[in-house]
């Protein structure tokens, strides 16, 4: 990937392994392919393939990897949740391929997909939870969004977004 943060600080050329062990929890694996073309039907193939293998038991939490080169994963969410239910927690993350913006892989047992996402859906004896904490600091005082729609950011502190940023990073960043 681009980068996994450790206790160490940042590495580069990295791969993420998760590994869990102990007693009183299940775990079913699923994939969806496709999620390029049909996301919301890759969740949902990924989150029954998954759900098949708990038979039954009380599920605690998703852990979904998918290809960071596709968009649409607020779709792959809505398939999962059709799947697994809004009560249950669904967490994750893409697969990187180190800034070349060509192919991810996706493993699963023993299948290798690209465009695609696998997940493992935690069961039984176990809490599921997620924390986040990062290593950045501010760089500025707070500011407050006074105009925006959607995803685009067009005011701060009544202010163009344009101007408060290139007073923080210069005009040859804009």
């Amino acid at each position: 990937t681009a980068g996994e943060i450790v206790a160490d600080g940042p590495q580069n050329h990295s791969c993420a392994i998760l590994l869990l062990a102990g007693d009183g929890f299940v775990c079913g694996v699923g994939a969806g392919e496709n999620a390029d073309l049909s996301p919301r039907e890759a969740g949902q193939q990924a989150a029954h393939l998954a759900s098949q293998q708990l038979k039954g038991q009380r599920r605690a939490g998703f852990l979904m990897i998918g290809d960071g080169l596709i968009s649409g994963y607020s779709d792959v969410i809505r398939g999962l949740q059709e799947s697994l239910g809004t009560g249950t927690l669904i967490v994750g993350a893409t697969a990187g391929d180190d800034l070349q913006f060509k192919s991810t892989t996706q493993v699963i047992n023993e299948r290798a997909l690209t465009k695609g996402v696998v997940g493992a859906l935690f069961g039984g004896q176990l809490s599921f939870g997620i924390g986040l904490e990062h290593g950045f600091f501010p760089i500025s005082k707070p500011h407050q969004i006074t105009k925006a729609k959607a995803n685009i950011l067009y005011e701060l502190d009544g202010l163009p977004a344009a101007s408060v940023y290139e007073e923080y990073f210069g005009s040859e960043a804009m």
